[in-house]
C-alpha cells in the first residue's frame, strides 16, 4: 500500500517539521511505500505569490472594502521571498525582504475578513475550540482560504495508487485547516483512508467522545509518537488483518461506536530512525540556509514537574536511548544527504546537560563540524566551552520568571541566582542564550514583575535575547489540575470540546497590558540591538548568530541595526 504524510498548515514556514520526517523515515526503514509533502509550506508559499496576492486585491475591491493596499508589496513579493531564501543575505535586506511579506499576509487577511493570517498565526470567525465550528468552517468557502488551495494544489495531485494519507496537526490554529483538508480528501477519494496525529489528539484524549462526530471526515487517530502504530496500521490493511490490537489507535467501529486503544507501553526498545526529509523543499523554508531538525533524544523530561507545562503528556517513553557514536554518524550522514551543518536539536528529557556533554565530546572526536543550538535546563553548570568548540551556536532557556517565589510556585527546581551564573558563564564561552519568560503566572504579584524586570537589567550582558508570553491555561496542565491551589477560576463552556487551553481569572493584582507595555520599554531601552532580534523568528536568528565567532561579537554587530 502508498502511504502520503502531509503537514497540515497553519504553522512554522521557518524551519522543516520533525515528527513527520521521523515516521516517514521509520515506515522507509521497515519496508513501507511512504511519500511525505509540508503543505504548510507550500500552502504559504502559494498565499505569498504575486498572482495570488493580485487575485486577493481585485476580491478587495469587489467587496467595497476601503484599504489601499501597498502596491510596492506586489512589485517586490517574489524578490522578497528569494531574499529570505539567499543564504549570503544580509541582515537589512532579510528584515526589509520579512516586512514585505509581512505585509502581504495583511493583504491577504483583508480579501478573507474576519478571518486573520499571518506568519504565526491563524484564526476565523469560528472558534477552532469547537468542534460544531469545525464542522461549519471547513465548508466555508468565503472566509477559509484553505478551500481554494486544496482545490487547486493538493486534491488533484493524489493520484490512485495512494491509499492512506496521514495528516500531522500539532496546535489548536491547525485543527480548522487540517480538518478541512481530511474533509476534502474524503468526499472526492472516499476509498483513501485517512488517519490524523499530533500532539493536539494525545492532549484531547480525554475529550474525544464529545467530538466523534468528526470521525465522519477522517478514519483514524493516532495517539502518542506515531512511528510503530502508523506501521502496524499500515501492515494490518495490507494484509486485510484486525486492528483491535494496533495500540494508540483511536477509531469508530462497525457499529459506530468509539474505540481507544490507549497502551502507551508498547516497546521500550524501539529505534529512533533517521530522519527522512525526501520530498520536503528544505531550501524553500524562509530561512537564508537550510536547517535540519534533530531529536538527540526522545524520553519524557526527567524532572516533569512544571506547573504550566503539558510537554510529558503527549510523550510516550517508547524509545530507547541511541549510543552517542551512532548518533554523531546519523549527523554526518545527513549533513552529506541535506548539504547543510546547521543543526536544531531537540533534547527532550531533563538530563540534558550530561546529553550535550557527550554530543559534543563525540563530534570533536569524530571531527564533525556543524553549528548548533539546542534547548537547556538552566541550572547546573556544565562545560560551556566544550559545547562552543564542538559548534554550539545558541542555547535556548526556560528562565520564566526572575522571582524564586514564582519559581517556586511553578515547581520548576530552578533558582534565580543559578540562572545568573549559568547565563554568565555561557556568554563567556561565547555562546548566545535566548530565554523565555511567562508573565501572569497564578498568584504572580507586581512586586515579582519587577523583580524580573530586574533581572533582566542586571543581567543584560550576559543574555543574547528573549520572548515574554503571557501564562496559558492548558489541559491537565499542573495548574489545570490545582485550581483552588493556584486561585484559578476556569470561564468554561460546555461548547469549547476542544480546547486545549483556557480562558481563565486569577487574583493577580496589576494589569498584564500595562505590564507588557513597561517590557518593551525595558527592552529598548536596555537591549539597543532588541529592533532587530525582536522582529525574526528564532530560526533566522540562529541563522545569522552562525556568521560570528561569538555571541559578543554578534551582540555588538546587532547594534548596527538598532534603528532599522
Amino acid at each position: 500500500m502508498s502511504t502520503m504524510l502531509f503537514v497540515s498548515p497553519h504553522w512554522y514556514a521557518f524551519e522543516a517539521p520533525l515528527g513527520i520526517p521521523y515516521i516517514c523515515g521509520y515506515l522507509k526503514s521497515r519496508g513501507k511505500d511512504v511519500r511525505q509533502k509540508d503543505l504548510n509550506l507550500e500552502c504559504q508559499d502559494y498565499f505569498l505569490s504575486r498572482k495570488y496576492l493580485e487575485e486577493c486585491c481585485r476580491e478587495i475591491k469587489k467587496k467595497d472594502i476601503e484599504y489601499d493596499y501597498p502596491a510596492y508589496v506586489l512589485d517586490n513579493i517574489d524578490i522578497s521571498k528569494a531574499n529570505t531564501r539567499n543564504a549570503n543575505v544580509s541582515i537589512d535586506v532579510y528584515i526589509k525582504s520579512f516586512d514585505v511579506l509581512e505585509k502581504a499576509y495583511e493583504i491577504i487577511s483583508k480579501r478573507w475578513y474576519p478571518t486573520k493570517i499571518s506568519f504565526d498565526n491563524f484564526t476565523m470567525p469560528y472558534n477552532e475550540k469547537e468542534s460544531l465550528c469545525i464542522k461549519e468552517a471547513i465548508d466555508d468557502s468565503e472566509h477559509n482560504p484553505y478551500i481554494q488551495f486544496y482545490e487547486e494544489c493538493v486534491l488533484n495531485k493524489i493520484d490512485e495508487t495512494t491509499d492512506i494519507i496521514a495528516i500531522s496537526i500539532l496546535g489548536q490554529q491547525q485543527l480548522i485547516p487540517g480538518i478541512t483538508l481530511a474533509a476534502m480528501i474524503k468526499r472526492k477519494h472516499p476509498k483513501v483512508k485517512i488517519v490524523l496525529g499530533g500532539t493536539v489528539f494525545t492532549i484531547l484524549k480525554k475529550t474525544i467522545q464529545k467530538w466523534k462526530h468528526l470521525f465522519d471526515f477522517f478514519d483514524f487517530i493516532i495517539l502518542y509518537e506515531g512511528e510503530e502504530s502508523m506501521y502496524q496500521l499500515i501492515s494490518a490493511l495490507e494484509n486485510g488483518e484486525s486492528i483491535i490490537n494496533i495500540n494508540n489507535l483511536v477509531y469508530r467501529n462497525e457499529n459506530k461506536e468509539l474505540v481507544i486503544q490507549e497502551n502507551t507501553q508498547i516497546n521500550t526498545s524501539i529505534d529512533l530512525a533517521i530522519p527522512c526529509f525526501e520530498g520536503l523543499e528544505l531550501d524553500k523554508y524562509f530561512v537564508p540556509r537550510k536547517i535540519i531538525p534533530f531529536a538527540l533524544t526522545r524520553q519524557k523530561c526527567t524532572w516533569s514537574r512544571c506547573a504550566f507545562c503539558v510537554h510529558d503528556i503527549s510523550i510516550s517513553n517508547n524509545f530507547k536511548l541511541k549510543q552517542m557514536d551512532k548518533i554523531v554518524e546519523e549527523i554526518r550522514y545527513l549533513i552529506n544527504k541535506y548539504d547543510t551543518d546547521l543543526f536544531d536539536l531537540l533534547i527532550e528529557n531533563g538530563l540534558n546537560e550530561k546529553v550535550l556533554e557527550e554530543f559534543s565530546r563525540e563530534l570533536l572526536r569524530k571531527n564533525v563540524k556543524i553549528k548548533w543550538r539546542a534547548h537547556f535546563r538552566l541550572q547546573r553548570e556544565i562545560d560551556f566551552n566544550l559545547l562552543k568548540k564542538s559548534g554550539c551556536v545558541a542555547l535556548f532557556c526556560g528562565v520564566e520568571s526572575g522571582s524564586d517565589q514564582v519559581l517556586e510556585n511553578m515547581r520548576k527546581g530552578t533558582s534565580v541566582s543559578g540562572y545568573e551564573k549559568c547565563l554568565k558563564h555561557i556568554m563567556e564561552a561565547g555562546i548566545w542564550t535566548r530565554i523565555s519568560l511567562i508573565i501572569g503566572f497564578p498568584n504572580e504579584t507586581l512586586n515579582d514583575v519587577l523583580q524580573t524586570f530586574k533581572f533582566l537589567i542586571k543581567n543584560k550582558n550576559n543574555i543574547g535575547s528573549f520572548g515574554a508570553g503571557r501564562f496559558m491555561l492548558y489541559l491537565d496542565s499542573g495548574v489545570f489540575n490545582n485550581l483552588e491551589h493556584y486561585n484559578v477560576e476556569v470561564i468554561t463552556n460546555e461548547s469549547q470540546d476542544m480546547a486545549l487551553w483556557f480562558e481563565y481569572s486569577t487574583t493577580n493584582n496589576y494589569d498584564i497590558e500595562k505590564i507588557e507595555k513597561q517590557l518593551i520599554s525595558l527592552t529598548r531601552q536596555n537591549y539597543a540591538e532588541s529592533n532587530f532580534w525582536r522582529r525574526i523568528p528564532g530560526t533566522v536568528l540562529f541563522n545569522f548568530l552562525t556568521r560570528y565567532n561569538s555571541a559578543q561579537e554578534a551582540k555588538s554587530d546587532f547594534l548596527k541595526y538598532k534603528n532599522i
